[in-house]
């Protein structure tokens, strides 16, 4: 995730801010961190879930939930 901050669109434009990328890993790292299987592996509504977290960073390079599974398999 800290990477992302480095990723470009083709207007030379981040695709997300370092303080962007912060955010998202303090919400992995939230409460019982990456030990909290139970956050993790919760549905997308959940805030701090890997579901939650791809969607929302999805969303900066125009991809869905789907578009994001369909890579995983």
């Amino acid at each position: 995730i800290y990477g992302l901050q480095f990723t470009v669109q083709s207007s030379g434009k981040p695709h997300l801010s370092y303080d962007e990328v912060k955010q998202y890993i303090n919400q992995l790292t939230a409460d019982g961190g990456l030990w909290d299987t139970q956050r993790l592996l919760a549905p997308e509504s959940t805030e701090g879930s890997l579901r939650n977290i791809a969607s929302a960073i999805g969303k900066h390079y125009g991809l869905t939930l789907a578009d994001i599974n369909q890579f995983n398999q």
